[in-house]
């Protein structure tokens, strides 16, 4: 049993697998199936020391993405 609270809401966290976009050296990587700890109340992400040291490892390089995927981008700032 996983006994700790969300920081938000003081929800359950559980185990579960992720999308998470990481901006890196001015573009964004999406990583699928990424496992995190979410809150069962308010869905707040937690990653945990594991998944970050993946995402460190994806960064440097260690691995070839599955794909790549061309993505819209609205600026809304004119």
């Amino acid at each position: 049993m996983n006994d700790q609270q969300c920081r938000m809401c003081g929800g359950s966290l559980h185990p579960a697998t992720i999308n998470h976009i990481q901006p890196f050296e001015g573009r964004y990587v999406l990583i699928e199936h990424l496992p995190a700890l979410v809150c069962e109340r308010c869905g707040e992400t937690y990653l945990t020391p594991d998944s970050h040291d993946l995402i460190v490892r994806i960064l440097q390089g260690s691995s070839t993405p599955t794909r790549i995927e061309p993505v819209a981008v609205y600026d809304l700032s004119a």
